[in-house]
């Protein structure tokens, strides 16, 4: 008797970066059993590939989206599909839903599962693309939300049968985010000293991260706290109009914390930095499920977060961290004071919160849910597997 072949699956996502969404596919990708699944990758924006994405030796498709709406690429996505002999497609957003569709549904008879990783994003569906997206949802075969809230609101929105509809948690891979113990040989690496009290973010550099709210309480911070350190990772994008990067560099300037912050940009060992950091904070006005919180939960630190959607979501207020008022500059000091004079309670927080990613947020639950629903659209649709 053969061995059967690997189920061909195609992940679509808009844009070939490392966001929340990214991070995910490449996460699931990273966890799937090759001998069972034999992945790809589309995407829409940013020509050349990562080198995350390309180290997982799998095929990747760049989809050039010129037009607003631009059937050659539709067309592109079917020939991808129909060539490879796709028998799954994951679409990441609506837009990679909008897309993915004409060529899984029509073109080709695939298994079509949309994941919708932000609240807002659906909220902000309407009129025409609200209807659209109500056809587009009833005759995809899965509809996964990655928070509760996410997927109550889908079925809302797009007025569908539940039954299809999931919630999935985002997971990071425990084994590479975990707690263990760094030396002050390698804080030195970055600048850090024995004695220095570590505030994190990793957050590209986007108005809706706010990353000067956090500036600002960092700013009436250190004249208390002169080992006081803020560390940024995440980078801006050409052309993006949502760039915050010039702001965060001219009030670094104009408050002389240029000795106190470092911008560090884009970094592939985002893992080992957050061992090297001791309080890490998330104050973007709203989030989907995000990533960067989590991983930080799972190296074992306290968590401080805008109580913005999202972000609300993860943070167990007093356990594993605090929630802040959005803006409120003083809330914001006076917790991460709070976090800075008591290193029991960060540890305690920090432990809190590595068993909350245990028990909610590994990779391997989350891909084997991600597996159980792909498996049961094939079975439910009679394709052979």
């Amino acid at each position: 008797m053969k061995d059967k072949k690997p189920i061909n699956i195609l992940f679509i996502m808009n844009v070939m970066e490392l966001g929340g969404s990214e991070s995910l596919i490449l996460n699931i990708i990273r966890n799937l059993d090759r001998s069972h699944w034999n992945p790809s990758v589309g995407w829409f924006n940013k020509k050349d590939p990562l080198p995350e994405f390309v180290e997982l030796g799998i095929p990747l498709f760049h989809f050039p989206k010129l037009k607003r709406l631009d059937l050659k690429t539709m067309n592109m996505i079917a020939s991808v599909i129909k060539d490879n002999d796709i028998q799954v497609v994951n679409a990441h957003h609506y837009l990679s839903l909008l897309y993915a569709f004409y060529g899984s549904k029509i073109a080709n008879k695939s298994i079509l599962v949309y994941t919708e990783h932000s609240e807002a994003e659906v909220c902000n569906i309407t009129g025409k693309l609200r209807i659209i997206g109500h056809i587009l949802a009833r005759y995809s075969d899965a509809i996964i939300g990655v928070t509760d809230s996410i997927r109550n609101r889908l079925i809302d929105k797009y007025w569908i049968n539940n039954s299809k509809v999931y919630s999935v948690k985002n997971g990071v891979d425990l084994n590479i985010f975990s707690s263990n113990d760094v030396g002050i040989y390698e804080r030195n690496n970055i600048g850090l000293k024995e004695k220095d009290i570590a505030i994190g973010i990793v957050a590209n550099l986007k108005y809706n991260k706010n990353h000067i709210y956090l500036l600002r309480a960092f700013s009436r911070l250190v004249t208390t706290y002169t080992n006081l350190k803020l560390i940024i990772v995440g980078k801006s994008f050409q052309n993006d109009i949502e760039s915050s990067e010039k702001d965060i560099i001219d009030y670094i300037k104009n408050h002389s914390l240029k000795d106190n912050v470092y911008l560090m940009g884009f970094r592939s060992d985002v893992n080992r930095i957050l061992q090297l950091i001791d309080i890490f904070c998330l104050v973007s006005y709203k989030e989907g499920l995000p990533i960067s919180l989590i991983e930080a939960m799972a190296v074992g630190l306290p968590v401080i977060g805008a109580d913005s959607v999202g972000i609300r979501d993860v943070i167990s207020n007093g356990e594993n961290g605090f929630l802040v008022k959005i803006d409120d500059v003083e809330d914001l000091k006076n917790k991460l004071a709070y976090l800075i004079e008591n290193p029991n309670i960060r540890s305690q927080y920090g432990k809190n919160g590595r068993e909350e990613v245990i028990r909610q947020y590994d990779i391997k639950k989350c891909v084997l849910s991600y597996e159980t629903i792909f498996m049961s659209c094939l079975k439910r649709n009679s394709i052979s597997i």
